[in-house]
């Protein structure tokens, strides 16, 4: 974070912009197992306006930027970015409105489901999402968690109707709706309901794509895992979290498997995105004779940009297969 950044963030959030080491400390991991990492500052907005405000200054900078709710992720999602900043959400707290007679209400982001629960006593209805842990319902829609109750009440997911969503070059956009029903446009809401920071997918008839084996040797797939990769590191991902590539299965060629396995690992992947033990084994054959981090040393520096070949959808020019083929 740069200097230009820095005083313009201090300049709207005065004495709720911190680079203190203590405070750093304080927002640099959850309650899971990895090793606290302090980012350059932490940022207390109040509304979503401000929150608006640090992304479009982080989006223009290229600036990484971790959002902390109340802490409570077992899986890292808010360990903090050595070249970033923390945005903790603890003052957007507030319920702003209660409808009863509906079953629905309107909350901050850091909101958490205690604080909810004891809001709505009075009224003599409940919020049934309990991961276990006190969480904000912000992070809450964001893994789209659940807990011993779903079998009655569903998940996150089912629960919310309509959300408010910052996104990252700060537009503020609004989803849903309070009606319970409805056949207006895309399910956007759900596009946002359990993202965990990972890729969010979207599809359209754009026609057959190419054939697997095709599909391994064109340039979208490659610029797709190697982007992976590029921006795995950029976010600071090396030694603490996943980044992955994908694996082709073939368990009746398992000798070209183990041979062409050590490609991954050159590429920069840590992991394989196949929840298999096959997929873990294959990776772990490699380990010893790659230095996996000194691999992420010299991709660093890769100034490739992919996106070209990320929008060229791999469609099949002549799909005239017979139907063995397909």
């Amino acid at each position: 974070m740069n200097e230009t950044v820095q005083a313009e963030l201090k300049k709207i959030f005065n004495g709720r912009f911190s680079t203190s080491e203590s405070t750093r400390a304080n927002y640099a991991r959850g309650e899971d197992t990895y090793n606290p990492i302090l980012s350059k500052a932490v940022v207390f907005p109040e509304t979503n306006e401000e929150v608006s405000k640090i992304l479009k200054i982080c989006n223009e900078h290229k600036i990484p930027v971790v959002p902390f709710g109340t802490g409570t992720s077992l899986e890292g999602h808010v360990v903090g970015n050595q070249n970033g900043i923390t945005i903790s959400l603890e003052k957007m707290n507030k319920v702003l409105s209660v409808n009863a007679e509906d079953f629905d209400c309107r909350v901050q982001a850091n909101v958490t489901r205690k604080q909810l629960n004891e809001y709505l006593r009075e009224d003599g209805v409940f919020f049934p999402i309990d991961p276990g842990a006190d969480a904000a319902l912000g992070g809450m829609a964001s893994t789209s968690a659940s807990g011993t109750m779903a079998v009655k009440y569903g998940t996150m997911r089912t629960v919310i109707s309509g959300l408010t969503v910052v996104l990252p070059n700060g537009d503020i956009i609004k989803t849903g709706a309070r009606t319970k029903k409805t056949s207006a446009g895309y399910n956007l809401t759900n596009l946002f309901i359990g993202s965990e920071g990972d890729e969010m997918h979207t599809s359209m008839e754009a026609g057959p794509m190419i054939k697997k084996g095709d599909m391994k040797k064109s340039k979208w797939i490659a610029a797709y895992e190697n982007n992976n990769v590029d921006v795995g590191l950029k976010c600071g991902f090396s030694g603490i979290a996943q980044i992955g590539k994908g694996m082709w299965a073939m368990p009746d060629k398992m000798k070209d498997m183990i041979d062409q396995k050590i490609s991954h690992l050159e590429a920069g992947a840590n992991c394989a995105w196949v929840p298999s033990p096959t997929a873990a084994s294959l990776h772990a054959m490699h380990y010893h004779k790659v230095d996996i981090f000194e691999q992420h040393k010299d991709l660093k520096s890769n100034k490739v940009n992919y996106i070209d070949n990320l929008l060229t959808i791999p469609i099949a020019d002549r799909p005239n297969w017979s139907k063995e083929e397909i």
